[in-house]
């Protein structure tokens, strides 16, 4: 039991500073590329690209093709 206990508290310790890692030095915007979606059907071509920003995602552009 305290095996368990140990293992989950320095879990928990290292959740905690990986999170205040991240909030003290975030990801650079050069490695977080946009992301981008294809469909490709019988009939046509559908594409979205998407940038990601603060709490949600951009539509950058998005097409169709017949």
């Amino acid at each position: 039991m305290s095996l368990s206990s140990g293992q989950s508290a320095f879990a928990q310790r290292t959740r905690s500073l990986s999170h205040a890692l991240t909030r003290a030095f975030p990801t650079p915007s050069l490695l977080t590329p946009p992301a981008a979606g294809i469909d490709i059907s019988d009939s046509s071509i559908k594409w979205m690209v998407l940038s990601p920003q603060p709490e949600t995602h951009r539509i950058i552009t998005y097409g169709e093709m017949y």
